[in-house]
């Protein structure tokens, strides 16, 4: 009978001592998991802030090149106005010239 009781409490041991490796099995994967789940949350923490880092980068260069273009813009718009004046003169001279030489002509001529 102690016998019997003997083997009932060993083998309760062993399935206990099985449970319990099952459990600590499980924690262990649990908690690689978890170490593996927070790897990859951190990495891709970074990867958000090294995007969002460029992402304001590349609207500080958009601004700059947005500001040179509104520049180039003012400068062609004075340019034109420059030219169109330089010819409104132009045609100033000419007219005041062909009305010279016209009454010249008449002068000499008739």
């Amino acid at each position: 009978m102690f016998q019997n009781r003997l083997s009932t409490a060993t083998v309760v041991v062993v399935v206990v001592a099985d449970e319990i490796q099952d459990l600590t099995t499980q924690l262990s994967e649990g908690g690689r998991g978890q170490h593996e789940a927070d790897k990859i949350r951190r990495r891709l923490e970074q990867e958000k802030e090294e995007l969002e880092s460029a992402l304001e980068e590349a609207e500080a260069a958009l601004q700059q090149e947005e500001a040179k273009t509104a520049r180039a813009q003012l400068e062609l718009g004075a340019i034109r106005q420059q030219i169109d004046r330089r010819i409104a003169e132009k045609e100033e001279e000419f007219e005041s010239t062909r009305y010279i030489l016209f009454y010249l002509f008449i002068y000499f001529f008739i």
